[in-house]
């Protein structure tokens, strides 16, 4: 970290914690869940969503907004294979 600036641990750049967006400051920096609070295999339970959302530190990244949206997308269509491929397999039963 350089003063105002963070490491993003996905595209290596520093980054400052806010950026103006017209009249408005914007989060630029977030905490990441490196293995997603919910699995891209899709929902289990709220006790295992609470239990992986209190996680230990070596399964937190910091990334910058553009990063986290990219990683969270990604995540997101992940879970729409997994489903789609779920509901196919009920369907053939």
């Amino acid at each position: 970290m350089e003063r105002g600036l963070y490491l993003c641990a996905e595209c290596k750049e520093h980054v400052p914690t806010t950026v103006k967006n017209g009249a408005r400051r914007t989060k630029n920096v977030l905490v990441d869940h490196i293995e997603p609070i919910v699995p891209v295999t899709g929902w289990v339970s709220w006790d295992s969503c609470i239990e992986r959302m209190f996680c230990e530190v070596d399964n937190l990244q910091l990334l910058c907004k553009a990063c986290h949206d990219i990683k969270s997308k990604e995540e997101t269509g992940e879970r729409a294979i997994h489903r789609a491929a779920a509901k196919a397999k009920e369907n053939k039963v």
